[in-house]
């Protein structure tokens, strides 16, 4: 074979080679994007929201006791398109403490106790807000 035509069979494998790569990036693309909207549900029904069309729901895996996570279930929603992560979980209280709906003092204490745990774990970690949401009236995501 000629050096032309060994340049030429290179070129050819790396154009199909690209091709191929650029469909596996456009399938991708198209699941987040046909993702339809997703109702969250969290707190046995008392907590709801709805995420916008195409987040895909992963499953996180279920907590241990060796890490004091027994018990942890959640799911992790994630949307390619904007790079946006929400991972929604729930836990149980350790100690067998009771709290009541917006007991300021208990979630006072885990929202810090978080903050802190996950500094502590991530050195590139940066809290970049917080924000408090109380709803009076009724339960979360009941409709009026």
């Amino acid at each position: 074979m000629s050096l032309l035509s060994k340049k030429a069979v290179v070129l050819m494998l790396m154009a199909v080679a690209s091709l191929g790569a650029l469909n596996a990036q456009a399938a991708k693309a198209t699941a987040s994007d046909k993702a339809p909207a997703q109702k969250v549900s969290l707190l046995g029904g008392k907590f709801t929201f709805t995420l916008p069309k195409g987040f895909i729901a992963t499953p996180l895996p279920a907590g241990d006791a060796a890490t004091g996570t027994a018990g942890a279930t959640g799911t992790m929603y994630t949307n390619q398109a904007t790079k946006t992560v929400v991972i929604a979980a729930e836990n149980t209280i350790p100690g067998g403490v009771t709290v009541k709906d917006n007991d300021g003092q208990f979630l006072d204490s885990a929202v810090s106790n978080f903050a802190t745990e996950q500094a502590a774990a991530l050195p590139d970690f940066t809290k970049l807000s917080e924000k408090s949401l109380t709803q009076k009236a009724r339960a979360w995501g009941c409709a009026r």
